[in-house]
């Protein structure tokens, strides 16, 4: 309920939810008021589930054979997420639950047997979860009939988050019922015919949209092809290698430490204030630390964050901060920060076989704040609106390339395969856009062509010269050129962000005056691009939407000018490289013994196999991520191979 974007809470005074208003509490605000009118005018809400607790075995046979799809749900320990305490199988109208003991053995045995049979639709919330629970009590899966309530709602609606109490209330206008959770039984039916229903709202939705084909034919394949078997393969950790990497590690950060103080010692004379050193015994400082540092008594321009708009230290603050200090204090933050974010990707947890573990989901790490019915705000996960998988637990897209180094092959005889779908969103804005130079610069060194045309068209840099020329002293190891062509990457992409100069300099700290100039001569360089960025935003004005070539489809208001304009170039992206993740898995399940895929980040596919079947696994990799997509009128795009004895060390 929007009105140009703002939220109408023109009713304060109808539910007691209404004392739980907040910002960011609209959602919750509105569903309360619409129940409320709803009971005032005697409209009833959806009427729960009929329950039946602990049926007989002649019960249970008989929900089977009346019902060709239904909805289940498990209930495991916080502990032992192996172990099943009840599960229930629901329609939208009843549900029965069991406890999973001696006394159901019967009605277990009749689940076990009936899960794979018939045309059915299996219903479940978070598939990645439960059903290799259920294959380890030794069911039969039937991937292609199952149906993810959660990765279906990620492509409803990618901006919202996905978990199920709050599809209840968004899709169903039911009443609250996850506060029933001590009723073990009762919460895990409500769960399972809950999920019935939500199914059939978004199997509507996904049909009015024209997503339905999309969802059923290039989603769902990827839970039981991709992201189960990721989620279980995992990838062996060199411990005796980590430890080395982690005593050099530490011996850095003491010299890091060491140097703090002394520095500190002579900036706070400097400054002269207290000397009083904001270090705790571990070395590390809080945020909060050194915001009061950079930007009370060094008096540094504050950084915001550009989503947020909060004050910030991040990482990308300290970078752009630099040229602003003259005191050495930004550096020694940064390289503290260097620290920081390998120690934890160095201290991740393996499993007892030695491997780590992600849990592979059609999302990301990015929070969305969920107000509980109390009125306290909790983060929950949401995912990206391209729909890529992403990893959690730990996130592999995030591990830094020193810390690579500790993942090795299964065995001593097996090496890594990388494929890496090159500059797979840049060849589909140039697909897209048509644009010429696009083209061009994509036959050559990208960026150095931008830097090129860049200087061309504007003089910024004062080269003068030939491309070729330029390539040349680029190859000799000229840093002039090398630090313009870093430069210019990062422009083209706060470019492609829609960025104007001002914001460009807040996220890169390229002064102003210098990003102006270089924008517009990229704006000037690739016309055709700007001109397709410009008809997505028309296209957005007159249908609220776009839909990408695969059927992906994602709602904007007009002023997401980024989004919008980085929308079909990313989602395609995403759906190409699952086409070509579907295509690879299937081969591989044909000879399993060349190799396997072990991770995904971004664009890359990482798998492992024995070092005389690499040329064969490169082979089955590059005619899976290159074949023709027929969606793109038969487009190839290219993958870079690399192979190595650790995932950092690949070549």
């Amino acid at each position: 309920m929007r009105i140009d974007g703002s939220y109408l809470t023109a009713v304060p005074t109808l539910h007691p939810a209404a004392l739980l208003y907040s910002p960011g509490n609209e959602e919750s605000f509105l569903h309360g008021v619409l129940k409320a009118v709803k009971a005032a005018a005697g409209v009833p809400v959806n009427p729960p589930p009929s329950v039946r607790l602990n049926p007989t075995p002649g019960d249970t046979r008989q929900f089977f054979a009346a019902h060709a799809d239904w909805a289940f749900d498990l209930e495991t320990p916080r502990d032992n997420h192996g172990t099943i305490l009840s599960w229930a199988v629901a329609t939208a109208t009843e549900a029965l639950v069991y406890d999973h003991g001696v006394t159901n053995r019967e009605n277990f045995e009749l689940f076990k047997e009936r899960f794979p049979q018939g045309d059915g639709l299996r219903i479940v919330q978070n598939g990645a979860f439960d059903l290799p629970i259920l294959r380890s009590y030794g069911f039969e899966i039937p991937w292609d009939r199952v149906r993810d309530t959660m990765i279906a709602a990620s492509i409803l609606d990618p901006d919202d988050y996905v978990n199920l109490g709050h599809l209840g209330s968004k899709y169903l206008d039911v009443w609250a019922w996850k506060h029933v959770k001590q009723d073990l039984l009762r919460y895990n039916a409500l769960d399972a015919a809950y999920d019935y229903r939500i199914w059939e709202v978004e199997k509507a939705t996904l049909a009015q949209t024209g997503q339905l084909d999309f969802f059923v034919k290039s989603i769902m394949p990827l839970l039981g092809a991709v992201i189960v078997p990721l989620n279980e393969i995992g990838i062996k950790l060199d411990v005796a290698h980590r430890k080395e990497i982690q005593d050099k590690w530490r011996s850095n950060l003491a010299t890091w430490s060491a140097d703090m103080k002394q520095h500190f010692t002579v900036l706070c004379e400097k400054l002269n204030i207290p000397y009083s050193l904001p270090i705790g015994p571990s070395g590390a400082l809080s945020s909060k630390q050194v915001a009061t540092i950079l930007y009370t008594h060094l008096k540094l321009p504050e950084q915001h964050h550009p989503k947020t708009k909060q004050v910030t230290t991040d990482k990308s603050a300290l970078k752009n901060l630099r040229r602003h200090d003259s005191t050495g204090t930004v550096e020694l933050l940064l390289r503290r920060s260097t620290y920081k974010e390998l120690e934890v990707h160095l201290n991740v947890k393996p499993d007892p076989d030695g491997r780590v573990r992600s849990r592979y989901v059609l999302g990301g790490d990015e929070k969305h704040k969920e107000f509980t019915e109390k009125g306290s705000a909790r983060n929950r996960d949401k995912g990206p609106a391209t729909g890529r998988l992403a990893s959690r637990g730990p996130n592999h897209q995030n591990v830094p390339r020193e810390a690579r180094v500790i993942y090795i092959p299964t065995y001593p005889d097996w090496s890594f395969l990388e494929a890496d779908s090159s500059q797979i969103e840049l060849r589909l804005t140039q697909y897209f856009s048509q644009d010429e130079a696009l083209a061009e610069a994509i036959a050559k060194d990208a960026h150095l062509y931008v830097t090129w045309r860049i200087d061309q068209t504007t003089g910024l840099y004062g080269f003068n010269c030939s491309y070729e020329d330029l390539q040349a002293e680029y190859r000799r190891g000229n840093v002039q050129v090398a630090q313009a062509r870093q430069e210019c990457k990062k422009i083209s992409l706060g470019w492609s962000y829609r960025m104007g100069a001002r914001k460009l300099e807040g996220a890169t700290g390229i002064p102003y005056s210098k990003g102006i100039v270089a924008l517009e001569g990229l704006t000037a360089t690739f016309p055709g691009v700007v001109r397709w960025w410009d008809s997505l935003v028309s296209l957005v004005k007159q249908q609220r939407y776009i839909q990408n070539p695969f059927g992906r489809r994602r709602y904007f208001i007009p002023s997401e000018v980024p989004a919008i304009c980085n929308f079909l170039s990313q989602s395609t992206a995403a759906d190409v490289l699952f086409d070509g993740q579907l295509r690879l898995m299937s081969e591989l399940k044909k000879r399993p013994s060349i190799g396997r895929l072990v991770a995904t980040v971004h664009d890359s596919n990482l798998l492992e196999g024995p070092d005389l079947e690499l040329d064969t696994l490169g082979c089955i990799v590059r005619s899976a991520m290159e074949h023709p997509v027929s969606h793109l009128h038969g487009l190839r795009l290219p993958v870079n191979i690399k192979t190595g004895k650790n995932w950092r060390d690949l070549k």
